[in-house]
């Protein structure tokens, strides 16, 4: 249940990763085609076309969202991060959602199968993540 409280954090619903987005300009629906939850490499590092879908729930003010990929060579105790995209949200009426896209490359700064991760931030807030699972492609080129 969503509170009516401006003191409410905004909350990251969904990170989808697809290769397009479509809105439907007479009724604004949004279709997203080609979704996936993994990605099998044939280069590194790893850039493949598409776009992050975010859905945001008890969006209360103006909200600044950065979202970045993070991968963790082997050899580096920390994470290597690439910033996707940026956008700004306003507040919708009180019950919706807010749908984003970040259309465009998706960069994961990868050197050979493992994890990355998908970060979302808010006005310099975590909102959330999601991990990436990413093979490498076996038995020839893509």
């Amino acid at each position: 249940m969503q509170s009516d409280s401006i003191n409410t954090p905004p909350r990251l619903r969904a990170i989808i990763l697809c290769d397009a987005v479509a809105v439907d300009p007479a009724s604004g629906k949004v279709t997203v085609l080609g979704m996936f939850d993994n990605v099998t490499a044939f280069a590194y590092p790893l850039v493949i076309p598409g776009a992050i879908v975010l859905i945001v729930s008890d969006v209360r003010s103006p909200l600044d969202v950065l979202v970045e990929t993070v991968a963790y060579p082997p050899d580096k105790p920390i994470g290597e991060r690439v910033v996707i995209g940026t956008v700004h949200l306003e507040p919708p009426p009180i019950g919706h959602t807010v749908t984003a896209f970040i259309p465009g490359a998706l960069v994961f700064p990868v050197t050979g199968p493992g994890v990355a991760d998908v970060f979302v931030h808010g006005n310099g807030q975590y909102l959330g993540h999601r991990s990436i699972p990413i093979a490498e492609l076996q038995g020839g080129k893509k």
